[in-house]
Order: structure tokens, then sequence, then C-alpha cells
């Protein structure tokens, strides 16, 4: 066996007995900016470097969702034989989302027969005896490298979508419990019963072809956690249950089963408002709703909880906030670091049996519910999007480059525009307009003569055609031929970035006036706006 399970944590065998080890590592995604995941553009010499960086911080695992190309196995297995301490797997096997919800109905052939199949591929694998053919959206190739006495466990599927989870087990009532040579069921629903199933197929298929074993598991995440949640405002957050509690192993299973989740602090809705959640005092002696459900899921689970996922993004944008401050997004990474620790420190004080942070590096292709609709699905890989905090989860951050643009540093020195050449838009007299761009940002730079604390300097932005703002704020006698946004700087210290009530994505879904405001975004229109406000979209 490559580990065990025991009480509390998995287990690995070290100096001639069965160990706990508690988990500390990364998910690692299968992308990098400029390919989308499904092209498996990362080299084996970054797999390489990656893995030297992740088991330099400490970690002892990481974790991969699906199958990456041969490049990740070679170097995590030449890594593995040079490294004091070798970096344990945890493999997924993703399932096939766009099927599973078209059918609503994990038993249905189409999802059944290829998220078994794929699971029989993965053990393979890692076991060095896979030809996989390349296929759009896949990795492929040939794998050669033995994994097996690395990989800790196996961790199928998603996040289970609640809507499918209540069909199928509306459309399967007489499927009873499970009874497999390795795993059995007691007051299981057909959807878990179905889990069961699958489970018990690949410990049977990996331990009849290769005489290995592994703790196993299945994703899951607090939406379809077993408890219930009466503060919870949205009932599809909380109205049906995937229970490994009603997963049991027998006795050819040694390796033992345990629980899997991911867990971040802001969502669902209920970590700020359950209110013996939100009063709940930590080990530092600080409210913290996220320990509180950390320790009432400790309490309702037989078996050891690895927290799959955990983590905030250093976004600017922020999707979801949470009532002490950890929010999803809208952080710096010195509080994107600290956050991190805290929430690890929690798993550890729970006793849970470890956690994985999301993620080890940001991933551009990356979308998130409040901006998706803002550009467009098929360019996202190609360009950093500061609002989406999807985009930042990363310990690693990817930034523009190589081009001159990336190299200018906001400081208010000149030398990195003067090394790379870049030319002004616009000069008058000791005056001068300096603009330049990169996958991620606008770079402006504006020389003028001496500034003072009094100094107002006002540079406006037309982005959209025969729309926008007529007048600056605070000049009344300047008019414009509409502009959308307008950078006010005031002395050295302070500026504001306004922008237009109609082109603010808040103001647009949640205005007063939001059908106005459609109409106002409306590409054939040409409507000049003079009735709308400036709003204050950021502060510097």
């Amino acid at each position: 066996m490559a580990g065990t399970v025991g009480r509390d944590y998995l287990q690995v065998y070290r100096n001639g007995r069965w160990e706990p080890l508690l988990i500390k590592g990364v998910n690692l995604g299968i992308s990098k900016p400029g390919a989308f995941p499904g092209e498996a553009k990362i080299t084996k010499e970054e797999y390489f470097r990656w893995l030297q960086y992740i088991g330099a911080m400490g970690a002892n695992a990481i974790r991969v969702y699906t199958i990456h190309p041969p490049a990740f196995y070679e170097a995590l297995y030449e890594y593995n034989q040079i490294a004091k301490q070798p970096l344990y797997l945890f493999h997924g096997v993703w399932i096939d989302e766009g099927a599973m919800l078209r059918t609503k109905d994990v038993w249905a052939p189409e999802v059944n027969e290829a998220f078994r199949t794929d699971i029989r591929r993965t053990i393979d694998l890692v076991h060095g005896k896979a030809r996989i053919p390349k296929r759009p959206g896949h990795a492929g190739g040939v794998y050669r490298y033995d994994l097996s006495p690395y990989v800790l466990g196996w961790i199928f599927g998603v996040e289970w979508d609640p809507d499918v989870v209540a069909a199928t087990n509306e459309k399967h009532p007489k499927q009873g419990d499970y009874r497999g040579k390795y795993v059995y069921t007691k007051g299981a629903s057909p959807f878990e019963a179905w889990l069961a199933r699958v489970i018990d197929e690949a410990v049977a298929y990996e331990t009849e072809t290769y005489g290995w074993q592994r703790p196993v598991s299945f994703t899951n995440w607090v939406t379809t956690d077993l408890l219930r949640h009466p503060a919870e405002p949205f009932v599809k957050e909380d109205f049906v249950s995937v229970n490994p509690n009603v997963m049991y192993a027998t006795h050819e299973l040694q390796a033992g089963l345990f629980a899997s989740y991911h867990i971040y602090p802001y969502y669902p809705d209920f970590f700020n408002r359950e209110e013996k959640y939100v009063s709940y005092v930590d080990q530092r002696g600080e409210r913290n709703s996220y320990a509180a459900y950390l320790h009432d899921m400790k309490a309702a689970h037989r078996m050891p909880i690895l927290v799959a996922e955990f983590g905030v993004p250093s976004s600017r944008g922020m999707a979801h906030r949470n009532v002490h401050g950890k929010n999803q997004g809208f952080l710096s990474e010195q509080e994107q670091g600290t956050i991190d620790r805290e929430l690890f420190e929690d798993i550890v004080h729970e006793r849970m049996a470890g956690g994985l942070l999301f993620s080890w590096q940001d991933e551009w292709f990356k979308r998130t519910w409040n901006t998706m609709e803002y550009d467009s699905p098929n360019r996202r890989p190609f360009w950093l999007n500061a609002q989406t905090n999807e985009q930042h989860f990363g310990l690693l951050r990817f930034e523009p480059g190589p081009s001159a643009a990336a190299m200018i540093k906001v400081d208010g020195r000149k030398d990195d525009w003067t090394f790379n050449g870049i030319r002004p838009v616009w000069t008058e007299g000791k005056r001068a307009l300096y603009v330049t761009s990169d996958e991620g940002y606008l770079y402006v730079r504006l020389d003028s003569r001496r500034i003072t604390d009094r100094t107002m300097v006002y540079m406006a932005f037309d982005t959209i055609p025969h729309q926008g703002q007529s007048r600056l704020p605070g000049l009344s006698g300047v008019r414009t031929a509409g502009i959308d946004f307008a950078l006010v700087i005031h002395g050295k210290q302070s500026a504001r970035l306004l922008v237009d009530s109609y082109y603010d994505t808040f103001s647009f879904h949640y205005g007063k006036d939001p059908w106005a405001a459609r109409f106002a975004l409306h590409p054939g229109m040409k409507i000049m706006r003079q009735s709308c406000i400036f709003t204050e979209k950021s502060c510097i």
C-alpha cells in the first residue's frame, strides 16, 4: 500500500511503521498563460522547476484534477528521486460535466461509462502502463514512469451540482444500497450508491491488476455537505447532500476511505449568517466562521477529512465577501498570504487531515460570474484580468511579458520608459504624454511642470464611441465628445479613477434603472447620455 487511513490523518509507512502525515500541499492546474488548459502546454522543465519551489516551501503533497501530459509524471518521478522528502500525489479523475449537466443523471451511460474508462486509464498511467491517444481538450501520450509509490490517494469527480444529485435520486428511486468487494453503503441515496460503485470498481481494478491499494475519496464541497444550514438564504446551496459517512470499507480495502471537501471562507452565504458560526471564537481568540464550520464538520464525520481546496485570491475585483474579512478578492498579495496561513492554521487546529491550497499557479483562462459577460471567452488565456478573482488564487504569479511594456514599473521614475524606447504620443513644451500597454495593463506617463499639493490633473478616456459623459467633474467649462473614465490626480499623493455609472458593471447589473443602462450600452445605438453621473471606481 502507498498509504492508509488512520483516525484523524492519512498515514505513510516510514521507519518500519505506519506514521500519521499532516497533508501540507497545493493544487496544481494544467494551464499557463497563452494557452487553454486542454492544450497541455506546460513543459517538463517548468513542471520540474515548480516542484522544486513547492518542495522548498515545505509542502509534502500536490493534487492534480485530471490527466496531465507525460512531462508532469516524468518531472515528479525525477524530482522524488533526488528530493530529501518526496512530494506525494493526490490524483483526481475529471467527469464530463457537459454530459452530466445535460442528462442530469450520473447513471446515464454517456456519463458513467466515460468516467469509469478515465478512472482505469488514470490508474494505468500512474503505474507507467498507459498509452493515451491525444484528443482535443485532453492530455495524452506515452506514460512510462511508475509513480505508484508516491500516489497517496485518489480523489474522484468534481464539485457535484445539486440539481444533478437531486435529479439522479429522483430518476432511480429503486436503487438501493451498494455492496461490493471493497466498498459498501448503508442508507445511501442513488447518487451515493453510484459513487460507491465507482470507487469499488476503481479499487478492484488497481488491486487485481497491479496489486496496489491507496486511500480513496471523492470530491465534495460545502454545497453538498452532510450538514444542515438553516441560515443559508439560497435553497440550491443546502437542499441535497452527498454523504461520505454512508460508505464503508470492507476488510478487503485495507487502505481505507477518507472525505475530501473544497472549503472556502466566503461561500456559501451561511458563513456570514449562521449565528453560531459568526460568533465562534477560534484558537487566536478571534471570531471565525471558517473555523466554526471546520469544527462542526470534524464532529460529523467518522473518517479523516482532507480540505482539498482552500484559499483566497489577490485580485482587484471581488465576488464574495466574508464577514471576517476573508473575502473572495479585493486583497493584496500580503493579505492573501496572511489569510491563507490563518486558514491552514484553522485546518490544523480543528484536526483535519490537512489542506491543499488552491492554487499553485495563477490561471488566466479562468472566469468569474460578475465579470465573464465583459470579455471574450476565446481570448481569456491571453490576457490578465485584474477584476477576475479566479485568475489570482496562485502562489505563483504570472506577470505580463516579455514585451517592452511589461518592463514598465509604476514607480514615478522615467528610466524604464527611456530604456525601452517608448516615445511620447503628445508633447507641448515641457509637457509630454506617454502611453503603452501589455497583456495586463494600460500604462500612462505624464510629464508636466512642477506639481504641488494643490495641482489638479485630469485625464479622460473614451473607450466606446458615441456615448459617455460630456463634462469632467469639477471642470464645468470643459466639454468633451463623450468619455467613459476620468483619472483625477490631486497633487503627488492622491488620485481617483472615476467611471461613468452606465459603464460600471455593478450599476449595470444592480442599478435603479438597469434596463436604461442596457439600452445605453446597445452597440447599435448612438446615444449621448448626459444625465449619468461619475462614480468612484477605485482609490490609489
